[in-house]
């Protein structure tokens, strides 16, 4: 959903279920697979339930973004 950010995930063997706050209306949606685009400090701020492996989690909540360039040169 658009405008909706992410609340919570919840995921198991058999599917997953994310959480989003619409216009102060919490909804979800059941889906069989989940790919996140959601930057590591903003996913940091999401409940994860069962929270995934404990490196993977620190990893997520400790990961520091930096500015950066880049270039590209023909």
């Amino acid at each position: 959903r658009y405008n909706s950010p992410v609340l919570a995930i919840e995921h198991s063997d058999t599917g997953a279920k994310i959480f989003y706050d619409q216009d102060g209306r919490v909804g979800h949606i059941e889906c069989d697979r989940v790919i996140s685009a959601i930057p590591f400090t903003t996913l940091a701020k999401v409940r994860i339930t069962p929270p995934f492996a404990e490196a993977k989690m620190n990893a997520i909540k400790q990961l520091k973004y930096e500015s950066a360039s880049r270039v590209l040169i023909e």
